[in-house]
């Protein structure tokens, strides 16, 4: 493990899998993890970019890549749809994310004495969203999703037992992509919301969407991952 004067640490997970952990500068208010099942979250600019709009608002965010390198090499060269990933479909990936999540809290408190109890989000692009969504349905403690250009199609019946508040993000010009997001909403039974940003087949490709990105993923983090908490822990009291 590394440190830094920016607060961020790196690590290796067990499987292989490599992650940074980001903190803010202030109080933590949650935790944000970051995916894309394809071996390339920490290298993903845009990921970073958002990454650090969350930090700047008292969020941690970790980037965790579900595949080692040799997965990501040996996945590519398949050339495997998302509907059919082989070794590393939807399930396997939920389950390298949920030991993300293990080494999360138990790194966050044993480190930097952070509460267990941190409200807990997940940002997932392509067939990661869907395994980001899985995971959401077997957990009490996710709060809230965004899926960025995402497959939340992918996770099936399990979108229906989700309670985390979930935001899909797709770019307009994908239409098919359009139709796998809006399929996947009519399916969800928790507070949600899909936006279609305008001019654009990828939004990671023009700045202006970025942006867009970034602002609506920032208030749905803070709406449903800290409020949310905030309200919650006010009516436990």
């Amino acid at each position: 493990m590394t440190f830094s004067e920016t607060r961020l640490m790196s690590a290796t997970l067990p499987y292989g899998g490599r992650l940074l952990l980001g903190l803010p500068i202030t109080p933590c208010r949650g935790v944000v993890i970051f995916t894309h099942g394809a071996g390339t979250g920490l290298i993903n600019p845009c990921s970073g970019f958002i990454a650090k709009s969350l930090q700047r608002a008292g969020l941690a965010t970790v980037l965790v890549d579900l595949l080692t390198d040799d997965e990501a090499i040996y996945h590519e060269r398949s050339n495997l749809p998302q509907t059919d990933a082989g070794n590393f479909g939807i399930p396997f990936l939920a389950e390298r994310l949920g030991q993300g999540i293990a080494w999360t809290i138990e790194h966050l408190a044993r480190y930097y004495g952070l509460n267990h109890n941190l409200p807990l989000g997940f940002f997932a692009s392509g067939n990661a969203a869907a395994a980001a969504l899985l995971v959401a349905a077997q957990r009490t403690d996710v709060n809230a999703v965004v899926s960025g250009d995402g497959r939340p199609d992918l996770a099936n019946n399990a979108l229906t037992t989700v309670r985390a508040a979930t935001l899909l993000i797709v770019g307009e010009e994908n239409q098919e992509l359009v139709a796998q997001n809006q399929r996947a909403f009519r399916q969800l039974r928790c507070p949600r919301a899909i936006e279609i940003v305008p001019g654009t087949a990828e939004w990671v490709e023009k700045p202006a969407a970025l942006e867009t990105v970034v602002q609506l993923s920032r208030f749905w983090f803070l709406r449903y991952l800290v409020l949310n908490s905030v309200e919650t822990n006010q009516m436990a009291c």
